[in-house]
This record gives structure tokens, sequence and C-alpha cells, in this order.
């Protein structure tokens, strides 16, 4: 599974758990601008970051490649 597809996993899970992307950068440091850019697919992501972001909301990596 490619990172797009899990980027739109993790959006789909984060919009329907009413998970800003604020909260998310908060919780991970990550700035604010770049995880909206990511979000809106104009900005790519490191496997680490997107790691990162899955804790920050908790779920495990092993659910969303399913």
């Amino acid at each position: 599974m490619g990172k797009d597809s899990i980027l739109q996993q993790i959006n789909d899970y984060r919009r329907i758990s009413n998970i800003t992307i604020r909260e998310i950068s908060e919780k991970t440091g990550i700035n604010y601008q770049f995880l909206t850019n990511v979000f809106n697919g104009k900005n790519g992501i490191s496997v680490e970051r997107l790691e990162l972001i899955l804790e920050a909301i908790g779920l495990d990596i092993e659910l969303v490649q399913k």
C-alpha cells in the first residue's frame, strides 16, 4: 500500500474522529501548514512522519496497511 493511500485513510479517520490538523501538528511537532499541504496533496511526506501522525491519532500502521 502506498503513502497516498495511507494518507487518505488517515485523513478519512481524522475527519470521522473530529481530529484537526492543528491537533496533529501539536502532538507531532510537524508544522501545521506543511501538514495542511500534505493532506491536500501538495506536499509529500516521509514514512517517519507518517508514523508520527499515526501514533498521534492512535492508529496502528498494521491496521492501516490492510
